[in-house]
């Protein structure tokens, strides 16, 4: 059973082994596997260009801490463009980030916090998509998962794109640190290989590859896992006009990720419309 349930789910959802995961954070993986999904026909584009028209959006910025005063938010350390940092002024921030950068952004205001958010485990990734002369995957099966070996899954990119395949390496075998082009064709072709094998894929021609590697890709959690959340909430009950949304805090599918920023942003918009708040906020 853990070999042919709980692995895939795992290792597609924190890149990690069964034994890296700790039990109390299964529901998270429970939860992506009975959700339901509808893919984006258009891709994720238009949801950004959408977005960006209704709140600003800056690019090339990185968000160095928090401004707080007498427990309160009253902005945030932002440098865009490699330039010193320059304090934006708000009322309500939510930080929707990993943990990992949610602790750098936290620590100068909120130390302990972010010492408890820097516990929070990250496992790495790699992909590398490969664009064929022909469809690989049929309408029928456009995704293959792999019980060993370190490519972790391998499947089209778009529901019409089968000439495009993802192949993800995550896993114990998949934590790539060799991105030579000479190690990435080899592990490419392995994998080629079995899709040709187990699927009867047509053997193709690449026409395009491109690599990308997270060193912190998939979120793994920490061991009990509510009691962590229960402290974080109580930090950040600390400062008024602070939340958090992310990989985290209830699992890492974007529907999950999307549920907690819903949360955060409701949350503060409570906080916001009180009869003592003013209104400015930043994401």
């Amino acid at each position: 059973m853990t070999d042919m349930l709980v692995r895939p789910m795992v290792i597609r959802n924190n890149g990690a082994e069964p034994d890296e995961v700790y039990p109390g954070t299964f529901g998270t993986n429970l939860a992506m596997l009975m959700d339901h999904y509808d893919q984006l026909a258009g891709g994720i584009q238009p949801v950004l260009d959408a977005f960006a028209k209704r709140v600003p959006v800056r690019l090339g910025a990185t968000v160095e801490g928090l401004e707080v005063r007498d427990g309160k938010v009253t902005g945030l350390r932002v440098s865009e463009d490699g330039a010193p940092a320059r304090t934006s002024d708000y009322d309500g921030v939510v930080l929707a980030t990993p943990a990992y950068a949610t602790a750098e952004i936290v620590r100068s205001a909120r130390p302990a916090l972010a010492r408890r958010l820097s516990d929070v485990n990250y496992f790495p990734s790699t992909v590398v998509l490969v664009e064929y002369d022909r469809p690989v995957f049929g309408h029928d099966v456009r995704a293959l998962a792999m019980d060993d070996g370190p490519c972790s899954n391998a499947g089209s990119y778009g529901m019409e794109e089968r000439h495009i395949v993802r192949y993800t390496y995550s896993g114990r075998e998949g934590r790539l640190t060799d991105l030579s082009p000479e190690n990435i064709g080899r592990l490419t072709g392995e994998a080629e290989e079995r899709l040709v094998t187990y699927l009867g894929a047509p053997r193709a021609e690449r026409v395009n590859l491109l690599v990308k590697h997270w060193k912190a890709a998939y979120s793994g959690y920490l061991p009990h896992h509510a009691g962590f959340l229960a402290e974080v909430r109580e930090s950040v009950a600390g400062v008024a006009g602070l939340e958090l949304a992310g990989d985290y805090i209830q699992g890492v599918s974007i529907e999950a990720c999307a549920r907690t920023g819903r949360a955060a942003a409701g949350r503060l918009a409570a906080h916001l419309t009180s009869p003592s708040a003013p209104a400015r906020a930043a994401v």
